[in-house]
């Protein structure tokens, strides 16, 4: 299995990977700086787990979540949104067929592990976590 990581911050993203690495340790990770450059990989090759946060510079989360729910190719993607600003997002994506779960920002290592946990086994299916 396959997990895409989308922050703007390099140390968001290596603290995401570690941390998923040490609950999920079979999963291999890709790395994108925002919603553009990971859509690009991910047509290129998809994951079954997309994580992201919404404020990036280079297309936010927002804008990747909507290009993923709208392309059939990635109907089987997991999306978790980590983020402090989740009364955007769920007003944006409420009502929607998808496989969404949220986390508000911080969270504890044991916290994004039960979410990604929730969302395989469906639990978290726009709720937020």
């Amino acid at each position: 299995m396959k997990a895409m990581i989308v922050s703007g911050s390099d140390i968001n993203r290596w603290s995401l990977v570690q941390c998923l690495r040490y609950h999920f340790p079979g999963l291999d990770f890709d790395e994108a700086r925002g919603g553009q450059e990971a859509l690009a990989l991910l047509r290129r090759e998809p994951c079954e787990l997309v994580v992201t946060g919404l404020d990036m510079e280079q297309g936010d989360g927002i804008q990747l979540i909507q290009a993923l729910r709208d392309d059939p190719c990635f109907d089987g993607t997991h999306i978790l949104v980590y983020s402090q600003h989740l009364d955007i997002l769920v007003r944006a994506v409420l009502g929607r067929k998808s496989q969404v779960g949220f986390l508000a920002k911080p969270a504890t290592p044991a916290e994004l592990a039960n979410a990604v946990q929730a969302l395989w086994a469906g639990d978290a299916a726009l709720s937020v976590v």
